[in-house]
């Protein structure tokens, strides 16, 4: 009962902190949704933190985590309507203080994760979607990486992971080219787990989540430590070259 109680306190102080992510608990199964659909779910500073707190709450409460969206996207990236400089600090706190943290947060998680494609991933989305163990998506939806377009490179670590799963001709391929990477598509290149009919995509990862979270947990856990073990770049390294690159191309360096 005290786990509960104390459980119920941190989801109300996510709830409380940012309305625009939401965290609820369905047995075993732990589902944290971007609720911000008319700007396609495009993330704030608030968002970003609310979304590092809800997967705290959510690895002490369940044994399988699912991060969806709600509305036609599943999230569109940055805010840059909300939030947007070219000062060299700034963007430094932000890509390495605070985007970086949150993506740590996903791939870090000692719980199985899924992400839930509602729709569209985009620049930051596609690193949200990638950073947890596998993607569930719904048909007709794509994956985007439109940062050199803009005069930016891929941040959040969406290069990194692009090119770990995929191969890093694609990687580079998808980002110098900017075009919309269709779902099946996706899945062929090895980044999307399954690809289902809109209506079916929430039963689909139920079924999946369920399946997962009757597995011997400390099995579980191990495969997780070995998936990080494994990783090729230091995560914060990472971030730290990302952010030098990118505060040089917004600088005209």
């Amino acid at each position: 009962m005290r786990r509960e109680a104390r459980r119920n306190v941190f989801m109300n102080e996510v709830r409380r902190s940012c309305p625009e992510v939401r965290l609820e608990i369905e047995g075993q199964v732990a589902w944290i949704s971007l609720c911000r659909p008319r700007a396609r779910n495009a993330l704030t500073a608030s968002m970003r933190q609310a979304v590092r707190e809800a997967f705290a709450v959510a690895e002490i409460s369940a044994r399988v985590i699912v991060l969806t969206g709600e509305g036609p996207a599943f999230c569109i990236g940055h805010d840059f309507e909300a939030e947007s400089s070219d000062d060299a600090d700034t963007i430094w706190a932000v890509m390495v203080e605070d985007y970086a943290v949150m993506i740590e947060a996903i791939e870090g998680c000692q719980r199985p994760t899924i992400a839930a494609l509602n729709g569209p991933a985009i620049g930051a989305g596609v690193s949200l979607a990638l950073a947890c163990d596998i993607v569930i998506s719904r048909s007709g939806s794509y994956l985007s990486l439109p940062f050199v377009q803009m005069g930016m490179v891929p941040d959040c670590g969406s290069y990194r992971m692009l090119a770990d799963r995929a191969g890093g001709q694609r990687a580079i391929g998808l980002a110098l080219t900017g075009q919309n990477l269709l779902i099946d598509e996706a899945k062929s290149w090895g980044l999307v787990w399954d690809v289902v009919p809109r209506l079916e995509l929430s039963d689909r990862v139920r079924q999946e989540a369920q399946r997962m979270a009757e597995l011997p947990e400390a099995a579980v856990q191990g495969l997780k430590a070995l998936a990080r073990a494994s990783q090729k770049e230091d995560r914060r390294d990472w971030a730290r070259r990302e952010a030098e690159i990118q505060i040089a191309c917004l600088s005209g360096g």
